[in-house]
């Protein structure tokens, strides 16, 4: 029996899961890659559904930032586009988009 992937740890892609990423950065993944994509994102980037208590309070902080981003990607392929979004178009591509940071 394996040991059961500890997604907080270990959030490594497969090359198909890059390769699936990246195909949907270009515009150009398939409806496959596109699910891979977002499957990695959702459950291994983000943890959705995963329990984020830790007895260590900094590490749930950690780890309630990474669910709530996909959260935040979640209600959005559940309730659509806000009405309240700016109604600016979304950039063609990706390094349009502006770094604030």
């Amino acid at each position: 029996m394996t040991n059961p992937i500890d997604f907080w740890v270990d959030a490594t892609p497969s090359k198909e899961e890059v390769h699936a990423i990246n195909a949907v950065v270009r515009g150009e993944a398939t409806e496959g890659q596109q699910r891979i994509a977002m499957k990695w994102i959702l459950h291994r980037a983000c943890c959705v559904g995963v329990d984020t208590f830790h007895p260590d309070p900094y590490t749930s902080a950690h780890r309630q930032g990474r669910r709530a981003a996909g959260l935040l990607i979640a209600s959005l392929l559940v309730k659509g586009v806000p009405e309240d979004s700016p109604d600016n178009e979304a950039p063609e591509k990706l390094d349009e988009v502006e770094d604030n940071g």
